[in-house]
């Protein structure tokens, strides 16, 4: 995402579908002023939904601290992917 270089193989359909190029360079554009990702920390592990979402603390090199999740199918393909400020309970 901070490249804008997606490939697309590793999504599932209903991703790929949601994940257009305006909301990549979007993205891509709120997260390119905090730099270079400084720290990614695995954070746990869980079953939601048939699927595996994991959660990652991520801290840039603003010093800006956030929690990034990401889920992954049961054919291992990227179901979708967010970023929030707390981790989600």
């Amino acid at each position: 995402m901070q490249t804008g270089d997606v490939d697309r193989s590793q999504l599932d359909a209903r991703f790929n579908a949601a994940l257009t190029e305006d909301l990549i360079k979007r993205t891509q554009a709120a997260f390119t002023p905090l730099g270079e990702p400084a720290a990614f920390q695995f954070v746990k592990a869980q079953v939601v939904d048939n699927q595996i979402a994991y959660y990652y603390q991520l801290t840039a090199a603003s010093g800006n601290t956030f929690y990034w999740l990401f889920g992954l199918d049961p054919d291992g393909k990227v179901s979708g992917f967010y970023v929030r400020a707390e981790l989600p309970e």
